[in-house]
Formats: C-alpha cells, sequence, structure tokens
C-alpha cells in the first residue's frame, strides 16, 4: 500500500522516505512481540 502511494505519485518521495522509516520500525517492533509472546 506505501508503495503504491509512491507510484501513483500520491505522495512525494521524501515523504515516502520517511513513513517507510516509520512503518519498518513498527514492522520490528511488532514481530519482536510475536516472538515474544510465542516463548
Amino acid at each position: 500500500l506505501l508503495n503504491a502511494t509512491l507510484v501513483t505519485q500520491a505522495i512525494d518521495s521524501k515523504k515516502y522516505v520517511a513513513l517507510e522509516s516509520i512503518v519498518d520500525e513498527i514492522g520490528r517492533m511488532l514481530g519482536g512481540w510475536i516472538r515474544s509472546t510465542k516463548s
């Protein structure tokens, strides 16, 4: 979905880079949380 906004030029590349880093961080946090609940 985030990539689609860049391809369709709904947001500029600077905003895309900022959002991408935020989404990446959230993904890592969720991954860690999921792993911690399994152990």
